[in-house]
């Protein structure tokens, strides 16, 4: 079927649909419904669906409020697609504000692509009552697709939100994402979550470290003022291997002479403790800081030389020796990391 947009957004059906009485339109719609779980004629259905207009609405709304979520979950998806192709806001709404209690996990994974597709279809409207609906779930039961919908609007009101749901190992990469996209206006809070362990330095608890370690994360990739810097300087004393190598990335833009030595041999001096990730972020930093680390980098790999012949095996010495290579011969390994 072919579709156009009326002046006032709503579709205009054209062709044999237009001609046909109610009944036929609707035992049309609900066959074409039906057709939506079709792997080969699903596309197709939903497609003709759009071009029957408001009409499809009710049995639309039918399927997704009351059908049984699957694992098999683009069925479900195309209706929410379509739904929002029909402007039918209401019903979106409607159906992400419904608890759902689903056990199988494969189940569940599939709804939640459901909702995330219904909570972008709702950001494109981007009216206010669409970013209220979106923040209220975002306080009661954030998801990835909520979250990530919520950055759409680049509100400041969002953030308090976005920063909690750092604590969520799965939602944290959308919330940091959107947290990105927001940029400058959001680096208060940010700094503040940064620095405030809870429920205190002695007893932090894990999800308070993964919002610490995510809002740094943060603040390293849209940057920071250098009357910032001092906020978080503190945290280069820091025990935790994360925080510390974010910190010193970030302090090395405004740090200089003894300061950045002192960043850097306390960096040198926890490479152990670090994991595979953690060290590639450790090793960026100090090649892109030749100058001041080589010093630092020297002295380090003396002290990790064995004074006899014997071979010892030392990873973190062969790290060493890798990382001055990079520095002596920088034209080998490509550009330096940013």
């Amino acid at each position: 079927m072919i579709c156009r947009h009326d002046a006032g957004g709503q579709f205009v059906r054209l062709g044999a649909m237009a001609a046909a009485s109610p009944d036929a339109i609707d035992a049309k719609i609900h066959l074409l419904v039906a057709r939506l779980s079709s792997l080969r004629e699903g596309e197709a259905a939903a497609l003709e669906l759009i071009s029957c207009g408001l009409a499809a609405i009710g049995p639309l709304r039918e399927l997704l409020l009351s059908g049984n979520p699957s694992n098999v979950f683009e069925p479900r998806r195309r209706v929410v697609e379509v739904l929002a192709h029909l402007g039918a806001r209401e019903t979106l709404i409607e159906y992400l504000k419904v608890r759902k209690n689903i056990p199988d996990p494969e189940v569940r994974l599939g709804e939640e692509a459901v909702e995330a597709a219904a909570a972008r279809a709702l950001a494109a409207f981007q009216t206010e009552e669409d970013f209220r609906t979106l923040l209220e779930l975002a306080r009661t039961r954030p998801s990835a697709g909520i979250l990530e919908a919520l950055g759409e609007f680049g509100r400041i009101e969002a953030v308090p939100y976005l920063v909690m749901a750092l604590e969520d190992d799965m939602c944290r990469p959308f919330a940091e994402r959107a947290l990105q996209k927001l940029g400058p206006p959001g680096r208060p809070q940010l700094l503040q979550a940064a620095i405030t362990p809870s429920p205190s330095h002695e007893y932090e608890s894990p999800s308070s470290l993964r919002r610490r370690r995510g809002a740094l994360s943060v603040l390293s990739e849209i940057g920071i003022e250098s009357e910032e810097w001092p906020v978080l300087r503190p945290l280069l004393d820091e025990h935790d291997p994360v925080i510390l190598v974010t910190a010193s990335k970030i302090g090395s833009r405004f740090e200089s002479g003894e300061s950045l030595t002192k960043i850097l041999r306390r960096l040198l001096a926890e490479l152990p403790k670090l994991d595979w990730l953690m060290l590639g972020e450790a090793e960026a930093l100090l090649v892109n800081l030749a100058g001041a680390a080589r010093p630092c980098l020297d002295e380090e790999i003396a002290r990790r030389t064995p004074a006899s012949e014997c071979i010892v095996l030392d990873p973190i010495l062969a790290l060493l020796l890798r990382i001055r290579r990079k520095i002596e011969n920088p034209q080998d390994v490509g550009p330096k990391a940013q």
